[in-house]
């Protein structure tokens, strides 16, 4: 599982794996690092022009996450 090999190796972690459930993958992430804000994640998605259809990896969403 995604979440599972990026816990367990952190920031250093990459993968070429493509996400299919963005916006529910950025909140599981939100919320195992204790936020709690994760009602604006569709509006983040579409102020960085990122759709649920899009084929993004796990890396690419994250840096952009991260940013």
């Amino acid at each position: 599982m995604v979440v599972a090999d990026f816990l367990a190796e952190g920031n250093g972690y990459r993968s070429q794996r493509k996400i299919a459930h963005k916006a529910a993958l950025i909140r599981m992430i939100k919320v195992l690092s204790g936020e709690t804000d994760t009602e604006n994640i569709e509006a983040w998605m579409e102020e960085q022009g990122i759709r649920e259809e899009d084929e993004v990896t796990v890396c690419e969403l994250f840096d952009q996450y991260v940013r």
